[in-house]
């Protein structure tokens, strides 16, 4: 039984190093343009007359539901780590 665990250990550790190996030949050879490619793509655009108002007054006058959906979130996160920790016995 160990024997067969350390052979598919040692199989293991030798694809991880041959991913990794992969990984990081494709990273150093290939040429990365960081952002060249986002700047060339801004075109700026004219809005509407009250398409920007429109949307944010939508956001900021509906904050209430946001701030109501925020804490159920909250709430429900609490109790999922509360339940996480709760001893069983």
């Amino acid at each position: 039984m160990t024997d067969s665990l350390e052979k598919a250990s040692i199989l293991g550790f030798i694809a991880a190093i041959l991913l990794f190996s992969s990984l990081l030949y494709l990273v150093l050879s290939m040429e990365f343009p960081l952002f060249s490619t986002a700047r060339n793509a801004f075109i700026p655009i004219e809005l509407a007359d009250s398409g920007g108002v429109g949307i944010s007054g939508f956001l900021w006058n509906k904050r209430g539901f946001d701030m109501l959906m925020l804490s159920l979130v909250l709430f429900a996160v609490s109790v999922c780590c509360l339940a996480m920790l709760k001893e069983e016995g």
